[in-house]
């Protein structure tokens, strides 16, 4: 437990107390008046000052004594009670890296890096290396990573690396990038084909802190388990770049005697997780220079099954301020139009295979919310319908328009509300926390992580879930094991919606496998 001092309004009340007892008169007994505009009140309320700032300072020297000195906070959300310094102290002291080969504490923001394009114009025009251009935000600024002349083919295959640093230089493939100021004659568009990766923000304390704490509780010796994770999450490339490995689980004597097998993890959701050849690579031969030359090192990426990707849906009541803003349930038990089927989508229209529900129709000058399944992404897209037109393109559908693009295309809808998107990011967040499989019972014994995603874990994390007011958004916790009206069900792949866990399984020929979301619902109970 850490020192917490006393609040300044109770040391004030102490000294107070002290003061009054001090100037008593010895014959009367009575004592002066005290109050907090009074000479000696006065007097209290400075001496009260000293004495918080003095216990004040006891406590961060009580705090930052403890290296990665980690709590959960009231929001449960990991926090440390050291200060920076202290932890930039520390990580020098204890010798843990940062991304820059050399030096120690926190790693640095990292730019992202490896996109191609094809840019297209004129034959013979000059663009120089470091020809810069922008995403459609504006915000992240892709420099070109060699120069070129335009060949007469009018095409030309271009590598691209962030100028901003950090992950929002993440671009995926399909972003459009504009030439910031091109010559005459080439195109002002290119598209990614090859996506920007591997940019990073600077590490948080509490990041820092983990590690430091890992550092203490496993030091560093002549190549145990926790070492090759520690020298993989800081593992860099032959520039000094660290290669991102957020994560990486050991798997000891998986191939036998004197073997270790890893499996690293990106930061990040889903299968963007995994590190790709190149970085898998680059951490073999970054390792090579630290482990005993004897060893038997294996670097497994982590398998994706086909039709295996979990869909997870979310039953539940909201809380006050987090409703559905139409009712998309019938009377009884029986869906009204949950799930309805969306034909197609264009723009800002899409086409459903029904009239307007009545909800929308009569909520339309409220713009009410409906949340959409896109196809290829995890969490529901939020928009609000704006107009609606019936028996449009053809009797029976209706075309609805939306005050935005769904960023996919569309399958499902449901209404919409605000605990949607937050619960939905809480579940997301939770998959996308665990590990590789460990049904192959060789994972390190010192480092245990969960590799099941469980409906009671769904549940508790969907109820645990605050908004922006710091306000739960569900009003009921959904239950471990679906009714009609209210639970959790996952299914897996085409697989049909069911209430039992699921585990990771271990593929011997293909690596351990790594749970992934196709999709997350969170619907009106």
């Amino acid at each position: 437990m850490s020192y917490t001092p006393p609040s300044l309004a109770t040391i004030q009340q102490a000294a107070l107390v002290y003061f009054q007892a001090a100037h008593r008169d010895p014959v009367t007994g009575v004592a002066p008046p005290l109050g907090p505009r009074t000479f000696l009140g006065q007097q209290a309320f400075a001496l009260a000052q000293l004495i918080f700032e003095v216990l004040s300072g006891v406590q961060a020297a009580d705090a930052d004594a403890i290296p990665g000195n980690l709590y959960v906070d009231s929001t449960g959300l990991l926090r440390t009670r050291n200060s920076p310094t202290a932890l930039d102290s520390w990580a020098y002291v204890l010798g843990v890296p940062s991304s820059t080969p050399g030096t120690y504490g926190r790693r640095t923001a990292q730019a992202a890096s490896g996109g191609a394009a094809t840019a297209t114009g004129s034959a013979g025009i000059v663009v120089l290396t470091g020809a810069q251009l922008t995403d459609p935000s504006g915000k992240v600024v892709v420099a070109l990573s060699a120069g070129f002349t335009m060949p007469g083919g009018g095409s030309q295959g271009i590598g691209l690396h962030a100028v901003t640093t950090g992950s929002g230089g993440n671009l995926p493939v399909g972003t459009e990038l504009r030439w910031s100021s091109p010559p005459a004659g080439l195109t002002s568009k290119v598209t990614l084909t090859t996506a920007l990766t591997n940019g990073y923000d600077i590490e948080s304390y509490t990041s820092l802190a983990q590690r430091i704490l890992t550092r203490l509780q496993n030091p560093p010796a002549a190549g145990k388990a926790n070492d090759f994770r520690v020298w993989a999450e800081g593992s860099v490339d032959t520039a000094g770049r660290s290669l991102g490995i957020a994560r990486c689980y050991v798997y000891p004597l998986k191939k036998g005697s004197g073997s270790v097998s890893l499996v690293p993890l990106l930061a990040g959701s889903g299968t963007d997780r995994d590190p790709g050849a190149t970085v898998v690579a680059q951490l073999a031969t970054y390792l090579k220079n630290l482990y005993i030359a004897t060893d038997y090192v294996e670097i497994v990426r982590p398998y994706f099954p086909s039709n295996s990707a979990l869909s997870i849906v979310v039953k539940a009541r909201p809380a006050t301020g987090y409703t559905y803003d139409v009712d998309d349930l019938a009377q009884g038990a029986t869906p009204s139009w949950q799930g309805t089927t969306v034909v197609s989508q264009s723009t800002n229209t899409i086409v459903i295979g029904s009239l307007t529900p009545s909800a929308i129709a009569s909520a339309i000058a409220n713009q009410p919310r409906i949340q959409l399944q896109i196809t290829g992404q995890a969490l529901p897209w939020l928009g609000r319908v704006t107009a609606y037109q019936e028996n449009t393109p053809i009797g029976g559908q209706a075309t609805l328009t939306l005050d935005s693009t769904p960023p996919g295309t569309p399958t499902l809808m449901y209404a919409g509300g605000g605990a949607v998107l937050p619960v939905a990011i809480s579940i997301l967040g939770l998959i996308d926390s665990l590990g590789p499989s460990t049904q192959s019972g060789y994972a390190d014994s010192g480092d245990v992580w969960s590799d099941t995603a469980t409906v009671g874990a769904i549940a508790q994390v969907a109820l645990d879930t605050t908004g922006p007011d710091s306000r739960r958004c569900l009003l009921t916790a959904p239950n471990v094991g679906a009714s009609p009206s209210v639970g959790v069900t996952i299914a897996i792949g085409n697989g049909s919606p069911g209430t039992a866990d699921v585990q990771a399984l271990d593929y011997t020929a293909n690596g351990p496998q790594l749970l992934t979301v196709a999709s997350i619902l969170v619907i009106k109970a």
